[in-house]
């Protein structure tokens, strides 16, 4: 049975039950009171002969009509299931692709929690296809609101969007998300109107714990959102603390035209690429033009401006003023968001102060305990401090409320890498590239793994795949470079290759660490640390990895180490 049909069988055994009592209570009304009146006998049969011809009545009226707090409206002629394909993104090309196939994630199977949950990307009903950010963002709305209840494990945004249009079924998906239930639905927009509908279901029995439909003015959208958060919330017995409850009843902003902007923002804050990241720092600032006091728009932009650097040539002294601006307009908004803490720690760290970092990513955590970026972000913070085994767990625990995420399986990979566990970190590489065999960036995290182990052949191999993907994280002229050179000489022509095709491109942060860690495999330790000295110095992120790379392993025994480990405060 289809999701609306489904709906629409339930609307009308909820219309029989409710008219069978209605007019049982009518029948027994005129049994006692029609004889104290003086009412004829025929009357009291005449009662019940319209009530039962008016039985059939009902439910046809009930089929065809839907009550709704704006009065009684008529059922849509035709409604597409919910399981039905959404319509083509009006993404970019850049960000347009097909959904990709799935399956099960790396971190070790624990018993599925009763009050573990995932929201369904809601299916974009609309004629107009420029609609499908605005269905992506109930989505990710109702799915932010429950992931700040403590109570309940929510799957977070990266995973659930990879099933976007997938035939799987509700188990299969279940299964793989590790979450006992499901929450499917629709979005169909009109002008000022918008109808949502939504259903939770159980995906290990594949019952139905509730469905609802509404049929409102778009600036209900808020209302109808904390409506559906709440019901799933009380279907799933989660206990909710008076702040949660208040966060779930909250309205972000009365502007329905700074919502629509904060939604775009959002959408293309996910796509991860420096175009997409670039615009979404103009639907956040057009957000809050609109509304000033829109502290989740605020909390938008100082994400994006955190983003930056990992993603484009920005270094972070360029945006830090703009994070923290961001981020303290969004807290003095909304003390309870956890996000803007999770940016502030992120500049932190950036700026190598370590004690606000930790005081900050532990706040992000204790305000967004269901936050899958918080524990990531925190997890490459403690890798970064060496705390090996504290930060496998926390982003194990991120990837539990992410299980499809790419960058956190990149992360967990690269945290045991750091701790000298390669066999682990290749499962947890291997496993991801399972899940997106595209994902380039973990293609090259796994090349750097072998190149320490010496397995160049698969080094090798692991560096074409990056290039043909990502012409502009690894070049082919580089590869084929190494390649000759491996065949020339071995270990050594493999590594005088790489150093030499490096310092001929343009110096830049990210070549530094490769030019540095070939320098530190030939020998050359003084051109290494005047390497490594540059790019801590040009204050880029990628500076970070210094500390516990194995790459440099070489050097440590070197005082010049040390001395870098204090100038980032990691001493």
């Amino acid at each position: 049975m289809s999701f609306f049909a489904e709906i629409k069988r339930r609307h009308v055994i909820k219309v029989a039950l409710v008219y069978a009592i209605v007019g049982w209570v009518v029948v027994q009304v005129a049994e006692v009171t029609f004889p104290l009146i003086n009412v004829p006998p025929w009357a009291a049969t005449l009662v019940v002969v319209l009530i039962l011809l008016g039985f059939p009545i009902a439910l046809v009226l009930a089929w065809a009509f839907d009550i709704t707090p704006e009065g009684v409206v008529a059922t849509p002629a035709a409604e597409a299931p919910a399981e039905s394909s959404p319509p083509a993104s009006s993404l970019p090309d850049e960000a347009s692709s097909a959904p990709r196939s799935v399956s099960a994630p790396v971190v070790e199977a624990k018993p599925v929690s009763e009050r573990s949950i995932a929201i369904m990307p809601f299916a974009n009903m609309s004629a107009d296809l420029e609609n499908e950010f605005f269905s992506d963002g109930v989505t990710e709305t109702i799915l932010a609101m429950l992931s700040r209840v403590r109570d309940l494990k929510v799957i977070s945004r990266t995973s659930v969007m990879r099933f976007k249009g997938t035939t799987k079924s509700v188990h299969e998906i279940a299964s793989e998300l590790g979450v006992a239930h499901l929450v499917e639905g629709s979005v169909q927009r009109s002008g000022d109107r918008v109808r949502i509908t939504a259903q939770l279901i159980d995906a290990r029995t594949d019952e139905h714990h509730w469905a609802e439909t509404y049929d409102r003015d778009l600036e209900d959208i808020f209302a109808i959102q904390s409506d559906v958060a709440e019901r799933i919330v009380g279907s799933l017995q989660a206990a909710l603390t008076r702040v949660e409850k208040a966060q779930l009843e909250g309205r972000p902003t009365d502007s329905v035209e700074a919502y629509e902007r904060y939604l775009k923002g959002r959408h293309f804050l996910a796509l991860r690429t420096g175009a997409a990241l670039k615009q979404a720092v103009e639907w956040f600032r057009g957000a809050v033009e609109a509304d000033s006091e829109f502290a989740q728009a605020w909390a938008g932009l100082a994400d994006v401006y955190t983003l930056l650097p990992f993603y484009t040539e920005a270094s972070p002294a360029e945006v830090r003023s703009e994070v923290r601006a961001a981020a303290e307009r969004a807290m003095a908004i909304d003390p309870s968001l956890g996000e803007p803490h999770a940016a502030l720690g992120m500049t932190a760290q950036t700026a190598w102060d370590w004690e606000e970092a930790e005081r900050e990513f532990r706040r992000a955590i204790e305000l967004s305990p269901g936050s899958a970026t918080a524990h990531h972000w925190y997890g490459g913070f403690l890798t970064f401090r060496g705390e090996h085994d504290e930060a496998i767990a926390v982003l194990e625990h991120a990837l539990e409320l992410d299980p499809l995420s790419m960058p956190i399986h990149m992360a967990l990979g690269g945290a045991n890498a750091r701790a000298r566990r390669y066999d682990r970190a290749e499962a947890i590489y291997r496993k991801g590239l399972e899940l997106d065999p595209n994902f380039a960036m973990l293609h090259s995290n796994l090349a750097t793994l072998y190149q320490v182990q010496g397995r160049y052949e698969e080094s090798l191999a692991e560096l074409e795949t990056t290039a043909r993907l990502n012409p502009d994280w690894v070049e082919l002229d580089n590869v084929a470079a190494l390649r000759a050179g491996y065949a020339k000489s071995g270990e050594r022509g493999y590594w005088e290759a790489d150093l030499e095709w490096l310092e001929s491109q343009e110096w830049l942060p990210r070549r530094a660490l490769l030019i540095a860690a070939a320098c530190a495999k030939l020998g050359r330790t003084d051109d290494a640390f005047t390497h490594l000295d540059r790019l801590v110095d040009s204050d880029h992120p990628r500076a970070l990895q210094i500390a516990r790379d194995p790459r440099f392993d070489p050097l440590r025994s070197d005082p010049r180490f040390a001395a870098i480990l204090d100038k980032m405060g990691l001493g």
